[in-house]
């Protein structure tokens, strides 16, 4: 994989737009997962209107602004939503920094599938086909990596499947038409899987 650095307004104005969208749908998908967040590729509009409405009514916002974590879940995990589960990958709990890669299909339940081979927190998350890739995020010494880690729901097997350009931690992803886009600290790259 091969990150480049995007300089198109136009085009950046379209992904921050779309991005913004994913991460509505990303809190609203994690209200019925327990909590846990879930990517999802569409649009937001729909959360995004109703959550304006209500704050410019004066009314209660609707749920999916009043989500609070599982506690026992890592924190700074990244979460996704693919074939029917729920993969969380990687964040901090109460031993340390996790390199695990957790399943779920009811919320309540998460099984082990994989270790990542560079555990991290807070790194941006994205899918394509049955494959979830992992870009940037933080190291056990706090620092920030730029691996970009993927793991193949169908093997079960998690690789580092290339670099970025720079170290870069949290930000978003998402991929459109094979090619991928990640969103962080103001730079966009654009990655050919």
């Amino acid at each position: 994989m091969r990150g480049l650095h995007l300089r198109d307004p136009i085009r950046l104005a379209i992904l921050l737009v779309s991005l913004f969208g994913l991460l509505v749908l990303s809190v609203e998908a994690g209200r019925g997962s327990g909590g846990a967040q879930a990517a999802s590729h569409g649009s937001g509009r729909n959360a995004l209107r109703s959550t304006l409405s209500a704050r410019e009514s004066g009314r209660q916002a609707p749920d999916l602004l009043r989500l609070k974590p599982r506690k026992l879940l890592p924190n700074g995990a990244s979460q996704v939503r693919i074939a029917g589960a729920l993969y969380q990958l990687g964040g901090t709990d109460a031993h340390g920094l996790s390199g695990s890669v957790l399943e779920t299909t009811d919320g309540r339940t998460f099984t082990r599938v994989a270790r990542l081979p560079t555990p991290v927190r807070n790194a941006a998350i994205a899918t394509i086909g049955d494959k979830i890739y992992l870009f940037g995020g933080k190291v056990a010494n706090g620092r920030k990596t730029a691996d970009i880690q993927e793991y193949d729901i169908g093997t079960e097997r998690a690789v580092v499947a290339g670099y970025l350009p720079r170290l870069t931690s949290g930000g978003a992803a998402a991929f459109r038409d094979g090619v991928g886009y990640l969103l962080t600290r103001g730079r966009l790259y654009v990655i050919h899987p």
